[in-house]
């Protein structure tokens, strides 16, 4: 195996395990809280709507779909 021949730039050193995975978790958490809230604030429009009794345009249904799940995508990216 080649070993590589600059170290990665996004190396992060940390003084012990409990460290690094505190640093893990600082990283992530808001973006996945995020990515939550905009798939939860989805399907709640989703059931209002369909709970609402009216008539609903599916497109309409999907195109939110695909807003949220595009927004929570570009979050994601960045795990």
């Amino acid at each position: 195996m080649d070993t590589p021949k600059k170290p990665p730039s996004s190396l992060i050193g940390f003084m012990d395990s409990q460290a690094a995975i505190d640093g893990t978790l600082e990283a992530w958490l808001p973006r996945l809280i995020e990515n939550n809230q905009i798939l939860v604030a989805a399907l709640m429009r989703v059931r209002d709507l369909h709970s609402a009794g009216e008539p609903v345009d599916p497109e309409e249904v999907l195109l939110e779909v695909d807003t949220a799940l595009e927004r929570a995508a570009n979050i994601h990216k960045g795990f």
